[in-house]
């Protein structure tokens, strides 16, 4: 496509008609791709949307803004706002994919009266706004999926991995994150949330205000600065009071650990790491060997492995891809 500002509007108009190809919305994102006064010009058309949806990566170009206005008033103010909600998630998921965000947005249709909304983050976290203006925090290798019935009733999200979530507080739309038979439910509050519907362990933690986790056979609330573990295969709950700051360094950027077992270091550096890491003796496995510490996310797995062994005795080494520990 030529980068021309005619070509331009009439991609912009395609997409917001709901007349758009795959091909329009990657032609954008190259477009915007090219210079930051693209991206500038395409921030501002952000102001103009009379929408719920809030996602503080879409951009659309100013120089568009007028002919695109046009195309919308024709169609119908209703229209429009159906159309923006149809078609402005799948457009912010080709402008992430080329801006190499690990954030990705795509829809699907699940049934014929529900459009799903899923987001998705690769080998780093993502950070966004869903349409009530709560925040999340996705974790690596994360997942959330909302349908277009977000609010209507009920907010409702479905997690696979971990998310922070600060939630607005709205009592007449309690927040639900679900996990297949056990769920998490809140008015209005900030916690961290991992797990999805398969995986035998699912946890909450609660950093402002209060949620109930419910499974199957069992309720509890929660305080500020508890976190629960929850075992499926044994339908086990246990809560217990943590240090919020070593819960929520993630999100920032920083791993703490503070007098953890080595062993459960291990599993935290394999799931963060995504690698395999092998204890070989046994006295390793000691509960009381316990460790203390903190890692940017920055760091490689063998530079955190060279700083633990400073602290403790045991040597590493790398054997095709797996890191074993002596």
């Amino acid at each position: 496509m030529n980068n021309n500002t005619e070509n331009i509007d009439q991609v912009i108009a395609r997409v917001l008609s709901g007349e758009a190809s795959s091909e329009d919305y990657f032609s954008l994102s190259r477009w915007l791709n090219e210079s930051p006064k693209n991206q500038d010009e395409f921030a501002l058309f952000k102001n103009y949307w009379e929408a719920e949806v809030s996602f503080s990566h879409i951009f659309l170009p100013e120089a568009s803004a007028d002919r695109v206005i046009q195309e919308i008033q024709k169609t119908g103010k209703e229209r429009k706002r159906r159309k923006m909600r149809q078609w402005i998630l799948p457009l912010a998921a080709a402008v992430a994919l080329l801006f190499s965000i690990s954030l990705s947005i795509y829809y699907q249709h699940r049934n014929a009266s529900s459009v799903y909304y899923t987001y998705l983050s690769g080998d780093s976290k993502s950070e966004f706004y869903l349409e009530d203006s709560t925040k999340v925090i996705l974790n690596k290798n994360s997942r959330l999926v909302y349908s277009d019935r977000y609010g209507e009733k009920i907010r409702s999200v479905e997690l696979e991995g971990e998310a922070y979530f600060e939630v607005v507080k709205n009592p007449e739309l309690p927040f639900e994150v679900n996990f297949g038979d056990a769920k998490i439910s809140v008015l209005g509050t900030t916690f961290l949330a991992k797990g999805n519907r398969d995986c035998d362990q699912i946890t909450a933690t609660l950093l402002t205000g209060s949620i109930r986790f419910e499974s199957p056979e069992q309720q509890v609330i929660l305080v500020p600065n508890q976190k629960l573990n929850f075992t499926r295969s044994s339908n086990l709950i246990d809560v217990r009071f943590i240090d919020p700051e070593e819960e929520t360094a993630w999100k920032d950027g920083v791993i703490r650990y503070k007098s953890i077992p080595l062993s459960q270091l291990v599993v935290k550096l394999s799931e963060y790491y995504q690698v395999k890491i092998v204890i070989k003796n046994r006295d390793l496995l000691d509960p009381s060997l316990v460790v203390s510490g903190s890692f940017d996310e920055k760091q490689s797995i063998e530079e955190v492995l060279h700083v633990v062994s400073k602290s403790l005795p045991i040597r590493f080494k790398e054997t095709k891809g797996v890191y074993y520990i002596e």
